[in-house]
């Protein structure tokens, strides 16, 4: 039987967007399918809440490690991970319930001695060491807001009707209201659990 992933609060990560140059970013920069990003060197990337920044958009002491990714494939909208949120975190537990919302975004991380951009700010290469997550709804904003996430297909298709296991249907507006509650109560359970271990 399929594993549920709103059990194993797995994400679908947009990590590398596509673009081009009447497409950048904010930094001014782009990806494309020819931007080199050494997987075969670097492997998955950790999951990082906010590339290591607090709230307050300060260096925390220790960068917050949220989960892992487990996988990754490239379609046209560029390069996706899947991803598994720590279930003993409360900062995964929050970003979890923003994901269900759609106000989790991206961004990778790379090396920056070993990052190379053209001068029109095609970014050649990029080791992709770290990805991020983040919640809009706290002030946060993505340099490309293409950089999406959202709940793992699975989840998806489970909570809009379809059988489990089968393929997800795009997620609307109203799939995620429809299960809004649920998720929360879920998410607040386990957090509630956490702080009880903790004490």
């Amino acid at each position: 039987m399929a594993t549920d992933t709103r059990d194993t609060w797995e994400l679908d990560i947009l990590g590398i967007p596509f673009g081009d140059y009447a497409h950048r970013d904010a930094d001014g920069e782009y990806f494309d399918a020819d931007t080199e990003l050494h997987a075969d060197k670097f492997g998955l990337p950790p999951l990082v809440h906010y590339h290591g920044y607090g709230d307050d958009k300060k260096h925390l002491p220790e960068p917050e490690y949220v989960g892992r990714t487990i996988r990754r494939w490239v379609d046209k909208a560029g390069v996706w991970f899947r991803a598994v949120l720590n279930q003993d975190s409360i900062r995964a537990a929050a970003l979890w319930v923003a994901a269900r919302r759609g106000t989790v975004r991206a961004s990778s991380g790379s090396v920056a001695h070993l990052v190379r951009t053209a001068p029109d700010g095609h970014i050649k290469e990029w080791p992709v060491a770290e990805l991020s997550i983040f919640d809009m709804a706290t002030g946060k904003n993505p340099a490309n807001r293409l950089a999406v996430v959202r709940p793992g297909a699975k989840a998806a298709s489970v909570r809009i009707g379809l059988p489990r296991g089968a393929e997800a249907s795009p997620v609307t507006p109203r799939a995620v209201m429809a299960a809004d509650k649920y998720l929360v109560a879920q998410a607040r359970q386990k957090a509630i659990e956490v702080l009880l271990r903790e004490d």
